[in-house]
């Protein structure tokens, strides 16, 4: 049995890891946000992910200095969801820095 093609109800969480590299140092940062949705789709997966992505990567870029980013620096970013699939959603809110 394969996995389902569209999950109806699911909570789940985006994640993207930042690696900095500068010489021997390697610094990791990691995004993480929640949500939840209905009709959740493997292209949706791929979307929301490329999507937080690139946010994190303008954030990065706005403030290199912040982040310790040199014009030798490595930059990688990985991204991955994690999905909770779920019979019903019983509240849906939008919290931002909560």
């Amino acid at each position: 049995m394969g996995k389902k093609k569209v999950i109806e109800n699911c909570v789940g969480t985006v994640t993207v890891s930042t690696r900095i590299q500068n010489g021997t140092i390697t610094t990791t940062y990691q995004f993480k946000a929640g949500f939840a949705t209905h009709n959740w789709t493997a292209k949706r997966a791929k979307d929301v992910v490329q999507q937080m992505k690139s946010g994190v990567k303008e954030m990065i870029f706005a403030d290199k200095e912040h982040f310790g980013i040199t014009d030798t620096s490595k930059v990688t970013f990985y991204g991955g969801v994690k999905v909770l699939e779920c019979d019903y959603i019983l509240e849906k809110k939008h919290i931002i820095n909560h």
